[in-house]
């Protein structure tokens, strides 16, 4: 987990390291496969919150972490969520 990460790279990054392609993640998440490919490489902006929500759970993560990188989380808030998700997948 880079802090630096775009969206998109956080999606991508996730989505690899599942083994999943393009088609099976689009098709478990509930979307087109050329939405995900746009939104891997940050050519459109984070989706809405339910698709957010799917995500997280198809790649079985901490929802409140890609909120925090699609900049749902208010700019005051987000350092301390970020540092309770550190604090949870750091053994």
């Amino acid at each position: 987990m880079s802090v630096n990460e775009s969206f998109g790279q956080v999606l991508r990054r996730l989505r690899k390291e599942r083994g999943l392609r393009q088609q099976e993640a689009a098709d478990k998440i509930g979307i087109h496969h050329t939405y995900l490919s746009k939104l891997e490489s940050d050519r459109v902006g984070p989706p809405r919150n339910p698709t957010i929500l799917r995500l997280a759970g198809v790649y079985g993560i901490n929802a409140d972490y890609l909120m925090v990188k699609a900049g749902r989380i208010p700019a005051a808030m987000q350092k301390g969520v970020t540092e309770t998700l550190l604090r949870e997948v750091r053994p």
